[in-house]
């Protein structure tokens, strides 16, 4: 009887294996997990945009002088942040292009801009960083937004870099590209 179920049930699911879609198939045919991240991505810095520019118009924020500034660091981090992204996105087309295509020459043209930009804006923030006098702020229900939008970013795109890389060396450009191409380190002030 225990046999007979046994069978039964090895049947059945080499019904179902016979049937399942080979892994080749469903890796191409599945979102990529980089794509959902850079998505998700989009949606952290649209709503980390939104709350920034509700903090800058903000009349309690304005009449403090060191929350102007420090709000004007968090711009430029927002902006370095966008550069991100872009190198993300050009890295992700890069990775799954081929070597001699126009998309992978116009990648590899992006991400030594988001580079250089990257490079430049890093600079900036840690000399506005090194010179700004921290607020005292009040947490409120915006400012608390804000920071956790800001985490939430480091975040994902911590997540992010961590698939790119692992994309990088089991891709065909580490024939001809060793090390993947870095991008800065964010600035911390």
């Amino acid at each position: 009887m225990i046999l007979g179920v046994i069978l039964f049930v090895a049947s059945v699911l080499a019904k179902v294996a016979a049937r399942a879609v080979p892994v080749a198939v469903s890796q191409k045919s599945a979102p990529k997990i980089v794509d959902r991240l850079l998505n998700d991505l989009k949606v952290i810095e649209k709503d980390r945009q939104e709350a920034l520019k509700k903090a800058i118009g903000n009349p309690t924020f304005k009449a403090d002088s060191r929350m102007v500034e420090l709000l004007s660091i968090l711009s430029l981090t927002d902006s370095l942040f966008v550069e991100y992204r872009h190198y993300y996105e050009a890295m992700n087309t890069l990775i799954h292009s081929d070597a001699k295509s126009k998309a992978a020459h116009e990648a590899m043209e992006t991400i030594k801009r988001s580079i250089k930009r990257s490079v430049k804006l890093n600079e900036i923030i840690k000399m506005k960083g090194e010179k700004l006098n921290p607020p005292n702020i009040n947490m409120d229900g915006l400012t608390e937004f804000l920071q956790s939008l800001f985490e939430n970013t480091l975040e994902k795109t911590d997540e992010i870099e961590a698939e790119l890389r692992a994309e990088f060396y089991s891709s065909p450009f580490t024939k001809n590209m060793k090390k993947m191409p870095q991008i800065p380190e964010i600035p911390e002030f």
